[in-house]
């Protein structure tokens, strides 16, 4: 998952399950959990971006969802 952007959604941004993802260059704002997060097993390509979110960390990479 790589380059996408999103806003206000209800919950997280995006939440990622499974394992075997690179998640990179991603920008979540305005949402009512998380902006972006993932379950263990994911690789954090970097680059990803939250701001104004409902719940920290903004960004999650690994810590689940």
């Amino acid at each position: 998952m790589v380059d996408n952007r999103g806003q206000r959604n209800g919950s997280d941004g995006v939440a990622v399950s499974g394992t075997g993802n690179t998640v990179g260059g991603n920008t979540f704002n305005r949402n009512g959990g998380h902006g972006i997060c993932t379950e263990p097993g994911n690789t954090d390509g970097e680059g990803n971006k939250g701001t104004n979110n409902g719940q920290l960390p903004h960004v999650n990479i690994n810590g689940g969802c």
